[in-house]
């Protein structure tokens, strides 16, 4: 890049439109200002982008909600961390604007215990009625694995809700899911089952309500 000495101009430096004035061994030089390449970013790239920005508050109303450990379990001995395990699983539910597209691929939960055969939902005069089988996977599971539900608002609105439904255990083959009041917006249901003592659970399975 070219220096012009121009002389002596009282000790000026700076910028002078697109021009640089500076002070080099007691004399004055200008020079044009280093033009910045606009860097321009596709738009494959932007999708992906706004895909894991979607994931990533996904994964907050999921630690939110209580089941980060879940995440953090599945992830042990793999040499990712929860985090990246459910972006792992979870990133190909969404759109490019960065919402659920598919919910019926959304993982609220991952694990090795398996689910019961023919789970059916229903509605009941007091709430919901959950059905299902126990042909091919009990056993080896146990009859006492515990079912516990997760529910999310809408696409939009990544807020998670795991309500106590009371004790319904494996070997039951049904449960009446009542949600509380305050959850009756909440449209999509996500059930799983839990170990009796909480270590192993099973991957989430979902439905609509309305």
């Amino acid at each position: 890049m070219g220096k012009i000495d121009i002389g002596n101009l009282n000790d000026f430096s700076g910028r002078v439109g697109g021009m640089i004035v500076y002070r080099y061994n007691g004399k004055t030089y200008v020079r044009r200002m280093p033009k910045r390449e606009k860097v321009t970013r596709c738009e494959a790239v932007l999708e992906q982008q706004e895909r894991i920005a979607g994931v990533a508050a996904l994964y907050r109303a999921v630690k939110d909600g209580g089941l980060l450990p879940v995440w953090q379990a599945a992830a042990q001995g793999s040499g990712l961390t929860g985090y990246n395990w459910f972006v792992r699983e979870n990133q190909k539910c969404f759109t490019k604007k960065g919402m659920v597209g598919d919910f019926e691929k959304v993982a609220l939960t991952v694990g090795e215990l398996a689910l019961p055969d023919e789970l059916r939902l229903a509605p009941a005069e007091e709430g919901w009625e959950l059905t299902w089988k126990n042909e091919s996977v009990f056993p080896p599971c146990d009859g006492s694995d515990r079912l516990a539900v997760a529910l999310m608002k809408d696409e939009r609105s990544f807020v998670v809700k795991v309500p106590d439904i009371g004790e319904w255990q494996r070997k039951h083959c049904r449960a009446l899911i009542r949600l509380p009041t305050e959850l009756e917006e909440y449209k999509h249901l996500f059930v799983f089952f839990c170990s009796a003592d909480g270590k192993a659970v099973s991957r989430s399975k979902y439905f609509v309500l309305y």
